[in-house]
């Protein structure tokens, strides 16, 4: 099931809408709050006072399908995705010489073994495989 797919017409605004689809840390970082950040229904952050530790995320290389496979495509969305969430300062990414995984391993969460992950310092997994159908994109 994918969450996005396009028409092959516009290149920039396809990477624009994947860069959008997948800045999933706007969700997290609500989460990492404190509660007092919303202080009498008002969003509320005190200046020099935030004491916060950066998400270790593992990022999976994009698998590919599809003729010809957007390899190109793949490489340049993984690298915007990791370049947005760098810049928010929030995040750390695992080096993907310390991936374990079995190479084999699907990308939905009862095709892969967390632990591979979590054993090297993952605390959230990015899975995502980008489809090259005629005509269309597809990143799930």
């Amino acid at each position: 099931m994918a969450f996005w797919s396009a028409s092959l017409y516009d290149s920039a605004t396809m990477l624009k809408t994947i860069a959008l689809s997948l800045l999933v840390p706007s969700l997290l970082t609500n989460a990492l709050l404190p509660p007092r950040a919303y202080a009498q229904g008002k969003p509320y952050i005190p200046v020099g006072t935030a004491k916060t530790r950066k998400t270790v995320l593992a990022f999976a290389d994009i698998r590919v399908a599809g003729s010809p496979a957007p390899s190109d495509l793949a490489r340049t969305v993984r690298d915007t995705f990791v370049s947005d969430l760098n810049f928010m300062d929030l995040f750390s990414f695992l080096d993907r010489k310390a991936f374990v995984e079995n190479s084999e391993a699907g990308i939905r969460p009862d095709t892969f073994k967390f632990t591979d992950w979590s054993s090297v310092g993952a605390e959230f997994v990015i899975k995502t495989q980008l489809t090259r159908e005629p005509g269309r994109i597809e990143l799930e």
